[in-house]
């Protein structure tokens, strides 16, 4: 069994960002008070957020969206990350957020890139501007 899958929710969350935080180059940070927990599944809200300062070309923010489940084969660890420049959500037309898969292969973590994913039901239409508050 994965070490981690042995851990309360919210710790179970801190290496999972870590890695994903080397994945995409940026620091990613769980939103305080965003972990929910409902019958073996854990949902929590991360962002990564561009470093302060002038650019050219805008700032690039993250928000992560973090999936914890326990099914038949064990852990099904997912992550849906939206892409922002300067607040606004940006993605190819027709899609929303990019879909990354955590799986475990000959005893090493890898992380598969499943594409851009269409928002098909509208769960994630309020995310189409990004407003990071101090709570961030």
């Amino acid at each position: 069994m994965d070490e981690i899958t042995q851990l309360p929710s919210s710790e179970k969350l801190q290496p999972i960002l870590a890695e994903l935080g080397r994945l995409c180059g940026a620091t990613i940070e769980l939103r305080p008070d965003s972990l929910i927990e409902e019958s073996g599944t854990c949902a929590a809200t991360a962002v990564a957020r561009a470093p302060q300062g002038p650019s050219t070309v805008g700032r690039h923010d993250m928000l992560v969206k973090l999936f914890i489940a326990e099914d038949e084969g064990g852990p099904c660890e997912w992550a849906l990350l939206f892409h922002y420049i300067d607040d606004r959500l940006v993605s190819p037309p027709g899609y929303h957020y990019v879909e990354l898969m955590r799986k475990k292969s000959n005893g090493e973590v890898v992380w598969k890139n499943m594409g851009w994913k269409t928002d098909e039901y509208g769960e994630w239409s309020e995310l189409g501007n990004l407003e990071l508050g101090s709570d961030w």
